[in-house]
């Protein structure tokens, strides 16, 4: 992993889920490297899965409010983020996935109206963490 990419996950990460902890953050960094793993449309590198346009909302959607805010230097959740991004991308060991094998995830406040890739069949809930749900492809 270029250091370019670690920082690139981690401003995901901390943008997406800095209200989720350190074990939010880790999942979003596990769907970056579960996308990457899964070359295609989201692209063959790990910068190009943070980067894919409208893919996260934070880094590309936009209007997104997300885009204009960054963390400052010493903030312990821009920390949990760079570790987070770190080990999800140098372990080797798949099973430590806690999104089990997720490559998509939306917000709690989705529930009563998730994105159609949700509920239309191509994917299945993983798992739960925090007010995040993951999903991953059911083929």
């Amino acid at each position: 992993m270029t250091p370019y990419a670690q920082v690139l996950i981690a401003l995901c990460c901390w943008r997406e889920a800095r209200g989720e902890g350190a074990a939010g953050m880790r999942g979003v960094a596990w769907v970056i490297r579960n996308r990457a793993a899964k070359p295609g449309w989201w692209g063959h590198s790990l910068a190009e899965v943070v980067t894919c346009k409208n893919q996260f909302s934070s880094l590309t959607a936009h209007g997104d409010l997300q885009l204009g805010l960054w963390p400052a230097e010493t903030d312990p959740r821009w920390l949990q983020a760079l570790q987070s991004a770190q080990e999800a991308i140098l372990v080797d060991i798949p099973e430590q996935d806690p999104t089990q094998g997720a490559t998509y995830y939306y917000d709690a406040t989705l529930d009563n109206h998730p994105p159609s890739w949700a509920t239309d069949g191509r994917t299945v809930h993983t798992v739960n963490i925090g007010r995040l749900r993951f999903l991953k492809e059911t083929a």
